[in-house]
């Protein structure tokens, strides 16, 4: 129910925006361009097939292109249909620890994002993501992709639209994204960009509505 008075209404960001402490580093091949996906994958909801066959085209330029999979769902047909024609390049790690998917994360050189096919849900995943400062490759499967909303206030990020006619334009914008020139950012500056989604933000909103009442 939404409260009459609307000057007392205060509007924040989910607080999901934390800083990650270093641990461990996962052991990937130093030599090669690892790229990491973390969470579910559903056929009706989070379907990797387009993001694969975008980048089926870039692995038959570079070998060095790796992609890890670590997660869940009821994608396995797609993503083994995906490794036989890229066994070198493709590595299905499933269902792991939280520990050994952050890890992954931190570790990696650029992180792969797919969107859903509704807004419904808003993943975490996409503050853990760049709270690991790295790289985002965002797959976005509707227009009003709420993700994108977010992920276009970060700086070192290439935001894709699933087009079937697009395959061969988003191959080459990746190509060209993964030859350029990182950007660098540290966790002080996402904080300023997303302060509202800093925990001690809500925190401190919260406070001052106990002391006005």
């Amino acid at each position: 129910k939404i409260h009459k008075n609307k000057k007392k209404l205060s509007i924040v960001e989910h607080p999901l925006l934390v800083e990650i402490e270093k641990g461990n580093n996962f052991n990937f091949d130093k030599e090669k361009i690892n790229i990491v996906y973390t969470g579910a994958l559903f056929k009706k909801i989070r379907n990797p097939e387009y993001a694969l066959s975008v980048f089926s085209e870039i692995m038959e330029r570079n070998s060095k292109i790796v992609i890890h999979i670590f997660g869940s769902g009821n994608c396995s047909s797609i993503i083994d249909s995906f490794i036989q024609k890229h066994p070198n390049q493709t590595i299905n790690h499933g269902y792991v620890s939280n520990i050994i998917a952050e890890s992954a994360r931190n570790t990696c050189d650029y992180l792969l994002s797919i969107g859903n096919i509704s807004n419904n849900q808003l993943p975490s995943k996409t503050f853990e993501y760049m709270a690991s400062l790295k790289p985002i490759i965002h797959f976005s499967k509707i227009t009003d992709d709420k993700t994108v909303d977010i992920l276009c206030k970060y700086p070192n990020r290439l935001i894709l639209f699933e087009e079937f006619n697009q395959i061969d334009n988003n191959s080459k914008k990746i190509y060209q994204f993964l030859n350029k020139k990182k950007k660098t950012i540290n966790f002080r500056e996402l904080e300023n960009i997303f302060y509202d989604a800093v925990p001690s933000h809500t925190s401190e909103i919260i406070k001052n509505i106990n002391k006005s009442i």
